[in-house]
């Protein structure tokens, strides 16, 4: 799907949007907000009520890897 802009009739811009895109949840913004690393989290960028914003939430940490990553990682080694 694609987004135009346009000025007096004249295209001036054309993006690309998930087919899903709809006028109800398509938003014009100034600018993103700066994302600001947190040791521990993945940010999500989300827009709500206030506006664009990042949501840290917790990585979940675990020693254990699946049968699959270890093929990977042996195939990567070898």
């Amino acid at each position: 799907m694609l987004i135009i802009q346009h000025n007096n009739g004249t295209v001036t811009d054309i993006l690309r949007c998930r087919d899903d895109a709809t006028s109800e949840n398509i938003v014009v913004i100034p600018s993103i907000p700066k994302y600001e690393p947190q040791e521990g989290y993945n940010g999500v960028l989300k827009y709500g009520e206030n506006g664009l914003y990042w949501y840290y939430e917790k990585v979940k940490v675990s020693d254990e890897i699946s049968s699959e990553e270890l093929q990977t990682i042996i195939e990567e080694v070898l």
